[in-house]
């Protein structure tokens, strides 16, 4: 008999996008989260939300302030769930240091990032970010739609190499283009304004 394959899901729990639109992310910082039982059954059922969470410290310490894991309805009554609280960040005495010194220092802002499972612990990816501004978003954006047109022509250009016509090779439309024709298409090309010069 042959073994069933066993699908492996995400580590994935929650995602914080927008912190990559709004902030550049300058270093990335692994820590283990301080958690409550029903906060673990909670994440595991996906109840977690950390779009607007960011790093406070208090007394030497790192805690995740802003982070929302809502209760499963099958939670204990005995235990009293708060979703919003402030949970504790698991960091060595020189990562604390060193993040302390960049926020109070440098003007970062720490956010969190992602938080996924790492074997059976709950891990929070934390960014040094600093803000950026309304022009730098618009270029981030038109880079973005720069780059999926551009790969929208390619796909709709058949390359083919300079090997005799027995050999060569069509990959996919009506056009051939030599690969040295190909480059001055490509610069040629502009963000703003596409040309597409046909030899």
């Amino acid at each position: 008999m042959t073994k069933k394959k066993v699908k492996v899901g995400s580590n994935t729990i929650a995602l914080n996008k927008r912190a990559r639109h709004e902030y550049f992310i300058e270093d990335e910082i692994e820590a283990g989260l301080e958690l409550q039982g029903w906060e673990v059954k909670s994440m595991r059922a996906g109840k977690a939300n950390i779009s607007d969470s960011y790093i406070i410290f208090k007394n030497g310490e790192a805690y995740l302030f802003g982070a929302t894991i809502q209760p499963l309805s099958l939670a204990s009554t005995h235990v009293v769930c708060d979703p919003t609280r402030t949970r504790k960040l698991l960091l060595n005495k020189r990562e604390l240091d060193n993040l302390f010194g960049k926020s109070s220092r440098d003007g970062f802002t720490i956010v969190a990032l992602s938080l996924y499972w790492k074997g059976p612990w709950a891990k929070i990816k934390i960014g040094l970010a600093k803000g950026k501004k309304q022009h730098d978003k618009r270029d981030d954006i038109k880079e973005r739609e720069w780059k999926v047109a551009k790969e929208r022509i390619m796909k709709k250009m058949r390359i083919v190499d300079n090997s005799p016509p027995s050999r060569q090779k069509c990959l996919s439309t009506e056009r051939h283009f030599s690969f040295f024709n190909m480059k001055k298409i490509l610069i040629a090309m502009n963000k703003n304004t596409l040309i597409i010069i046909l030899f």
